[in-house]
This record gives structure tokens, sequence and C-alpha cells, in this order.
């Protein structure tokens, strides 16, 4: 976290309003609290339980919510940290509260000022106008709802009455087509704002002339969440602009991947499922696509429909892996009038159960032997194991599994034996475990097995 508005230096009077700003690094979660402090002791709590995507307040300058107001100092510092959890910052040095405001005078926002239709990435003008202010700078916010949405500028003269904006841009995140913006204009150490008197709407382009942009990958298929995937495109004659990523589902933008992407760049790694700023909820499911979008113009593609799903059980895996050539007894019933031999054979289910309990599907479990899917053994749901047509459970940790003579024959000639642990929902291989099958005579009958 780094603290950039008050960071040293500045004046603000009691009472007038002022923007709190943080940046952010490698933080995904949590809340943020803000506090007030005379040099390193806290005064109290200026904001608190503010949302993870939220990179500035408007604060009514000496006001706390648990402790009374302050009044004029010379050593003030706020302070930003994430609720329960290490990461915060500081001002670099003090910033002074003084007792009166300087002359306010008074800022009337003229555009825009409710009704507007903007398309994000194209230029419009914010202008406004004002009485009595010869000095100082303005500030120009983005709100949307009533809340600080991202600064567009700062530092502005006084003498500057408009501002060219590349509609949704702001120190933060954009935070997608709506229709409840308006824009704020305040003079910087003084008391004097305005913002729009209705809101305005900014839109984003959803029309795009074919074969502009090519989205290459996703390009169908499954992309795991969590995991870092490589968006890829092509874009002939495309030469300059910026790029805007979203995820799509079912004709709606569910939030922004990334934006501002020069046009010579045609990539970008994603940690598949995480947005910026304000957006729906990502859930594993199919029907997602990747938009790529040309700022400020109707240019986009496309991708292929792709599913987004989780693994099921990492530690499972990590378990798994560890009892690799495992061990596994295996007989032959003496031939006798069953034309169709048993083979048996020792899982160590007291382990594999307590495996697979940590998943949430079904998962069946086959043999292969050189490539080969011999049957499946059966399936465990829950804290059960259900055995397969072709097998039958003996105790605890014995399994019978049943082979025609063709298969017995080769069975018996060895080589490479693999249990495969299959999604039962999806078909998907998550596991495939090497094992060593070890022959061993019994005596006919599966009653004298000893597990």
């Amino acid at each position: 976290i780094t603290v950039t508005a008050p960071n040293g230096g500045e004046s603000w009077a009691v009472g007038s309003t002022q923007t709190i700003t943080w940046t952010t690094t490698d933080i995904s979660s949590g809340k943020f609290r803000i506090f007030l402090l005379d040099g390193t002791t806290s005064l109290g709590t200026i904001a608190t339980q503010l949302p993870i995507t939220q990179n500035s307040f408007s604060w009514t300058v000496g006001h706390l919510i648990d402790a009374p107001d302050v009044g004029a100092g010379t050593n003030y510092k706020v302070k930003v940290r994430i609720i329960s959890d290490f990461p915060n910052d500081s001002s670099d040095a003090p910033f002074s509260i003084t007792s009166s405001a300087p002359p306010t005078g008074s800022i009337t926002v003229t555009s825009p000022n409710g009704g507007e239709s903007w398309a994000q990435g194209s230029s419009h003008n914010i202008t406004w106008s004002s009485s009595g202010i010869t000095s100082g700078t303005y500030r120009i916010t983005l709100l949307k709802g009533g809340v600080p949405a991202g600064i567009v500028a700062s530092g502005l003269p006084s003498s500057q009455h408009s501002y060219n904006w590349n509609v949704g841009t702001t120190d933060s995140p954009f935070q997608g087509a709506a229709a409840n913006y308006r824009i704020q204009v305040e003079h910087q150490g003084g008391t004097a704002l305005d913002f729009s008197d209705g809101a305005f709407v900014i839109t984003v382009a959803e029309e795009s002339p074919a074969g502009t942009i090519t989205v290459t990958s996703p390009n169908g298929g499954s992309w795991e969440k969590d995991s870092t995937k490589t968006i890829t495109w092509e874009a002939p004659g495309i030469a300059s602009g910026t790029y805007q990523i979203t995820l799509r589902k079912g004709g709606s933008s569910l939030g922004v991947v990334t934006t501002g992407i020069p046009a010579s760049i045609d990539n970008y790694s994603w940690k598949v499922g995480e947005l910026q700023g304000i957006h729906s909820e990502v859930t594993p499911g199919s029907g997602y696509t990747i938009r790529v979008q040309l700022l400020g113009e109707s240019t986009y593609g496309d991708s292929a429909p792709f599913a987004i799903v989780i693994r099921f059980f990492p530690p499972w895996l990590d378990k798994l892996k560890q009892m690799e050539r495992l061990r596994i007894p295996w007989w032959i019933d003496p031939p006798g009038p069953d034309p169709d031999p048993w083979e048996g054979i020792n899982l160590p289910f007291d382990k594999l159960k307590g495996l697979v309990n940590e998943t949430k599907v079904p998962v069946n479990v086959g043999l292969v032997q050189n490539g080969k899917l011999l049957g499946i053994l059966g399936q465990f749901k829950g804290s059960r194991f259900i055995p397969g047509n072709m097998a039958k459970l003996i105790g605890e940790n014995g399994l019978r599994f049943k082979l025609g003579r063709g298969q017995l024959a080769e069975f018996s000639k060895g080589g490479n034996f693999v249990l495969r642990f299959v999604n039962a929902k999806t078909g998907e291989v998550m596991y495939n475990l090497n094992v060593q099958m070890q022959k061993q005579m019994m005596q006919r009958g599966f009653q004298k097995i000893r597990h």
C-alpha cells in the first residue's frame, strides 16, 4: 500500500472536503481502514470497511468516526491499512490542518451535467465555471453512484476551466458501462466544489467490423480457475490505440480483465477469473468468452466459448504423488469350474478413501495396463466405495477384479500398470497413479486370503 495524498506539505482546512488516495500492489482481498495520526500516535478512524477495489476516500477534514473531531495542527499523517493484516502505509511527511478555510468562491460544473452519453475511450471536454477563485488548483473526480470511482485529473491551475478527457480513464480501473456517473470538480485546499446536476452514461461499443480483431486463445476447451493462461489475438491493420479485455457470458460483460494494452501487443497473461474493479462473481461453468476491444472504437473480437473449471482437490494430487510406485499384491484363483478366473487385488482403500473424501465429486478408478483400460474397479462417492460390475470387495482392503482368459494372459505378462482416477461427472482424467503389481500364489477360495 502506498499513500499518495496527503503525502506531506498539504494544508487542508477543517470542514473542507479532500480526497485521500492510495495505490496497492499484490492485494486482492480484505478491506481498508484509514487512520489519522498525530506523528506516530493514532487519533482515531477516518473510515473503515472500504472495499478492496477502492483507492480513494472523500474526507470531511477533521472528522473521525470513533473519536472526537480534531482541530488545527501541523503534524498530521494519514495511515491506510488492510483490516486484520500487515500491509499498511502512512503519509511520507506531515500535512497541516488549518483552523479556517481560505476564501472558497464557487464552482459550477457545466459538462457533463446530466443526460449525456459518452463512449469509453472517446474524447470529451469536462467544463466548469468559477467565481472568487484566483489561486490554488482544481481536482476532477469521476463519481459512480455518488462514490469516487477514480481521479480524472488534479493540480489544474485556477485559470483553467476545461479538461479534455479520454472517457473512462482515471487513476483507478474503469468500472464498466453504466448510467450513474457524475463529474465532481473541487478547489484543492479550499471548500468549493460542484458535481454534475444529473447522471450521465458511459457506454462501451458493442459493434465490430468482422475480422478486424481475432481472438486466438482461448479457443474452446476449459481453463482452470486461478491458473495463469495467455490470452492471444491477431489484429492486422491496427497500429495505434489501446485495448481493453473483458470477460463475458450470455452476451453481457462480467468485468474488465485489463485495460490500456498498447496496440503493438497481442497477448496478455491472465490469472483466470481475476477481474478489475467492480465485477460479477466468476464461478465454474461453460459459455464464457473473452472480448478484446480497441478502446474508443467499435472494433472488437470475441473468443470461442470456453469453460472455467476448478481443480477439485490439489491436496489429493500431492498425496497421490507420494504413493507413486505403490506395490499392490494380486493373485489368480486356481482353476476350477468357473471359466472366468478372478484376479484378486489388494488395494489400500484405507488410504485412498481418506484422499477421495477431500473431493466434492464422484471419482471413478480404472485399472490400466500398458495404456489399455482393463476395466473400472469402482467409484469413490463421498465416504463410500462402490465396486464396478467386474469387481467385488473383500473386507476393507481387498478387491477382486474379474478378467476374461485373454485379458488374464496379458495381465500375467506384467508391464506398466496405472490406477486412473477420473471425474465421474466430466470424464476428466484427474490423475494417473503408477503402481507395481506383485503376483502371489494363493489357495483356492478368497475366504483364505489375508489382508
